[in-house]
C-alpha cells in the first residue's frame, strides 16, 4: 500500500532534504531542482506532484520558494495532520466510518475542505505516463468539516483511500488520506 504522508509532511522532508544535501554541502552541491513542479496521477492522485489538480500550491511549493529565495511566501498553504479513523480499517459494506482531521491556516484564515473518496489504485508503474486519476464514489460522504467526516461504506468490496483537500481561498493548499477496506 501507497504511504500517506501529508502535504504538510511532505514539505518538511523537502526542507530537510535540501538543508542536509544542498545548503549542508557548501562547495560540494550547485543546487536543487524540483522534479515535479505540477500535479501528476502516479500511485494516487496527491503523491509525487507539488501542486493540486486544480493548480492550487501545496506546501512544498513554499518549501521550495523559501529555500530558494530566502524568503517565505507571503500566503502559506495550511497545514494538515495525518487523518484518524475512528474505528477499524476493514470495515464492512454499508457501515458508518468517521474520520477526524486537524488543520489549519497559518495565517489564521478560514479554510474550505472537500472529501473524496476514491478506489485504492491497483497499478503502481512508475515512468511518467499520463494517468488519469481515479474516479470519485459520490454519495458516500453523510457529514463532513474541516475536523472530520462521516462516511458510509460502498456496497462493493475492496481496497479505497479517503482524501482530504483543505483550501484557504488564496490559491494554496494543503492535503492528507488514510486507505482502508471494505470486506
Amino acid at each position: 500500500m501507497v504511504p500517506r504522508k501529508t502535504s504538510t509532511a511532505k514539505a518538511a522532508f523537502y526542507r530537510q532534504a535540501y538543508e542536509q544535501a544542498v545548503a549542508g554541502a557548501p562547495g560540494l552541491a550547485l543546487g536543487a531542482y524540483a522534479f515535479n513542479w505540477g500535479s501528476k496521477m502516479e500511485a494516487t492522485s496527491t503523491w509525487f506532484g507539488m501542486f493540486l489538480e486544480d493548480g492550487a500550491r501545496t506546501g512544498a511549493v513554499d518549501a521550495m520558494t523559501e529555500l530558494w529565495s530566502g524568503s517565505p511566501p507571503d500566503d502559506l498553504a495550511p497545514t494538515v495532520e495525518p487523518l484518524v479513523l475512528e474505528g477499524k480499517a476493514q470495515v464492512d459494506p454499508g457501515a458508518e466510518l468517521g474520520v477526524k482531521s486537524l488543520v489549519t491556516d497559518p495565517e489564521g484564515g478560514d479554510v474550505q475542505v472537500r472529501w473524496v473518496l476514491r478506489p485504492e489504485a491497483s497499478e503502481y508503474a512508475t515512468g511518467g505516463d499520463f494517468r488519469p486519476d481515479l474516479p470519485d464514489i459520490e454519495g458516500v460522504v453523510m457529514e463532513s468539516s474541516a475536523e472530520g467526516v462521516k462516511l458510509r461504506m460502498p456496497d462493493e468490496p475492496g481496497p479505497y483511500r479517503l482524501f482530504l483537500y483543505v483550501y484557504d481561498g488564496q490559491g494554496n493548499a494543503g492535503h492528507a488520506n488514510i486507505p482502508f477496506r471494505v470486506k
